[in-house]
C-alpha cells in the first residue's frame, strides 16, 4: 500500500494534487470548486490599502439656475425643509442659518430648454437628505410621496 501518495483526484492527475499538497501556501479543498487559498471562499479577504484622490477629468452638463428665483422661493417658503421639517438654523445654530437646497418640482433635464420659472409654483426648499431621496431613483418622488415615507 502506498500511503505516502495522496488519494487520486478523478478530475486531475496525482502529480497536480501532490504539488498542491506540498505547496508552502495554505490551500483548502472546497469540493467541486477545487482548491482555494481561503478557508471560507465566500468571505472577502480584507483589503489592506485603499487609494483615493486621483484627478480625473469629467464632462457634464450644468443647468443654469436663477439666484433671484431661489431667493424668491425662500422668501415665500422660508428655509425649513418641505419634506422633513428640518430647519438648519434651529438644529445647528448660526452655522446652519439659511442653509437649504431648492428643489425644482419639474427637473430642468426634462424641460431641455430655457424656461421662465415661477418660484412659488415650481420650486421648494428641501434639506440635502430629502433632496437626495427625491432624486435617488427615476421617477423622482414628489414631496408628498417623500413626506408619506417619513411617517
Amino acid at each position: 500500500m502506498r500511503s505516502h501518495l495522496p488519494i487520486r483526484n478523478p478530475h486531475r492527475s496525482n502529480l497536480l494534487l501532490l504539488a498542491r499538497l506540498m505547496s508552502p501556501e495554505p490551500r483548502y479543498w472546497n469540493g467541486p470548486g477545487g482548491y482555494s487559498d481561503q478557508l471560507f471562499p465566500d468571505e472577502a479577504a480584507p483589503q489592506e490599502t485603499y487609494e483615493e484622490g486621483a484627478v480625473t477629468g469629467v464632462k457634464v452638463n450644468r443647468y443654469e439656475r436663477s439666484e433671484a428665483a431661489r431667493a424668491a422661493c425662500l422668501s415665500y417658503y422660508g428655509t425649513r425643509c418641505q419634506g422633513c421639517d428640518l430647519d438648519f438654523g434651529e438644529r445647528y445654530g448660526e452655522r446652519g442659518k439659511n442653509f437649504i437646497h431648492v428643489h425644482h418640482l419639474l427637473p430642468l433635464k426634462k424641460i431641455k430648454k430655457t424656461y421662465v420659472v415661477n418660484p412659488v409654483e415650481h420650486l421648494r426648499p428641501v434639506c440635502p437628505n430629502c433632496h437626495a431621496m427625491i432624486h435617488r431613483r427615476e421617477p423622482m418622488l414628489s414631496i408628498d410621496e417623500l413626506r408619506a415615507m417619513l411617517k
